[in-house]
């Protein structure tokens, strides 16, 4: 039998994942907790962008996102999204989103669960991303949301973008929002900077054949605190986790509804671990 075969499809998993993860199971505490913070944390650090919150998987990661696109009320409300501050329209049942085919059907499954309508756009064939000129063709009043995906961890032409989204505005008053699919691409840079840093909500996959993983889970980077606390709230049922209760019995009020799509102690243990290793992997 040869040696030093090298696995293709074998999962990395960090020595020391298994151990760390023992002592969480019998820790008492194996949801939401501490450990989670602390991985939080160290993504914060390492992508130098404070608005980071980690999902039960990438999918939910999406999901979120467009809902936290959507006005919590009937009016509309100034929403400051980016680099702009304009009078967000808000997503309604019927509006379209822009998307390609050339990616995972979890890239496409949350626009439909969120009541919008798909748009396909041509796929660029010198670096299989989404078509920009195509995407310019087909943008209207009713495209609320730009999916964007990075193929292969090849960065999308952010800046072509911005000039399509800065050119909509000036006709419009705002500009539809852009969700950056980085699921192949944890670490890759455009231009310098990672991409989950610029003006644009980003996810990212921490499933099972990803380049980290955490058994399974997501990343949603936001770009600014406004998006990112709405975020945190919806993620957990709508209630505030960090607000001053004496226990868990969550007698206050819950304004907004919201989601199961937390992270749990257990695959934050094992995406810590694996996480330290994240440069040799790529």
């Amino acid at each position: 039998m040869k040696k030093n075969l090298i696995p293709l499809f074998k999962v990395y998993m960090s020595k020391k994942a298994s151990k760390d993860v023992s002592k969480v199971i019998n820790s008492g505490f194996i949801g939401q907790g501490p450990i989670v913070e602390k991985f939080e944390e160290a993504l914060r650090n390492r992508f130098r962008q404070e608005h980071i919150v980690t999902t039960n998987s990438a999918t939910s990661a999406e999901h979120l996102a467009i809902r936290m696109l959507q006005n919590p009320s009937e009016e509309k409300v100034t929403f400051e999204y980016g680099y702009t501050t304009k009078v967000w329209p808000g997503i309604k049942e019927g509006d379209e989103a822009l998307c390609t085919s050339l990616t995972c059907t979890a890239t496409n499954f949350p626009v439909l669960a969120n009541g919008m309508k798909i748009k396909w756009v041509d796929v660029n064939p010198n670096n299989l991303n989404m078509d920009l000129d195509d995407l310019k063709r087909k943008i209207t009043k009713k495209t609320k949301v730009i999916m964007g995906v990075h193929w292969g961890g090849y960065p999308l032409d952010l800046d072509k973008l911005r000039k399509i989204r800065t050119s909509f505005r000036s006709e419009f008053g705002w500009a539809p929002a852009v969700i950056e699919d980085g699921a192949h691409s944890f670490g890759s840079k455009y231009k310098g900077e990672f991409i989950g840093t610029s003006d644009n909500l980003t996810m990212f996959s921490l499933q099972a054949i990803k380049h980290i993983t955490s058994i399974d889970g997501g990343l949603l980077f936001s770009p600014h605190q406004e998006l990112h606390d709405r975020g945190k709230l919806i993620r957990w049922y709508g209630i505030d986790r960090d607000s001053d209760r004496k226990d868990f019995r969550c007698e206050a009020d819950i304004e907004e509804w919201g989601y199961k799509f937390h992270m749990n102690d257990v695959c934050a243990t094992v995406g810590m671990e694996n996480f330290k290793h994240l440069d040799d992997i790529i």
